[in-house]
């Protein structure tokens, strides 16, 4: 992995995933810089790469330019899987957002992928820490998780913990982990299985968030509306 080594540079990595040789031409080809800009810089963490799960390391940063940030994150893929190159495997991931996506699901807009590494915006909040910031809970971060859990069941994902690393802009929902605990999709299907809609309220509940007096039996109605979405 490129963490490992000692001269790794951020100006290198974007060099090498948009073919391009000067910084730049660099930003310019990912869309962060417009033609005819000249004050851009890259601000580079202080702590540089992290581990963010079994199978990702992160590497934030920020792109400055014209008095404007655009907040972002440089993803390495450092899963394994046997019989498959790690291209292929963070191609899957690739293949399963574009999925759920096109599904409704929001996704972290992504600028470029290859070699292992995804560079997408910085979604800000953790939801878990959002929603036990904000008591009593807004209906449509509820029901817009309704939704979420019947599209991965309707799809045939069978996720691991699917809604602990969910992230927010503040008032939606945003899947960023495409990977082993989300697992590849089934095929999809009508048949109605409860089994995710379950595991969101117990997950509500860990996380001492109550749902409004009758409001459980529409957010039932919302997760089973998405078995109705004929397969794509």
């Amino acid at each position: 992995m490129a963490t490992a080594e000692s001269n790794w540079t951020l100006e290198e990595e974007l060099g090498k995933l948009t073919g391009r040789i000067s910084l730049s031409d660099s930003l310019q080809s990912l869309g962060f810089v417009s033609l005819g800009s000249e004050q851009c810089e890259l601000q580079l963490p202080a702590n540089g790469w992290f581990q963010s799960g079994a199978e990702t390391y992160i590497y934030p940063f920020s792109v400055l330019c014209d008095g404007k940030i655009t907040k972002l994150v440089l993803k390495a893929c450092v899963a394994f899987a046997p019989g498959l190159q790690l291209e292929a495997i963070l191609k899957n991931w690739i293949n399963r957002r574009r999925l759920l996506a096109s599904r409704g699901v929001r996704t972290p807009r992504l600028y470029i992928w290859g070699s292992g590494v995804v560079i997408e915006e910085d979604v800000p909040f953790s939801l878990k820490a959002l929603i036990q910031r904000n008591i009593p809970l807004p209906p449509a971060i509820l029901i817009g998780l309704a939704e979420v859990a019947g599209i991965l069941a309707s799809l045939g994902f069978k996720p691991i913990g699917p809604f602990g690393d969910l992230r927010s802009h503040g008032d939606d929902i945003v899947m960023v982990d495409f990977g082993q605990d989300l697992g590849p999709p089934g095929i999809p299907t009508t048949d109605q299985d409860e089994t995710l809609f379950g595991e969101l309220l117990k997950t509500l509940n860990n996380w001492g968030t109550a749902i409004p007096h009758g409001f459980e039996s529409c957010l039932f109605s919302t997760y089973m509306a998405q078995f109705k979405v004929p397969p794509l």
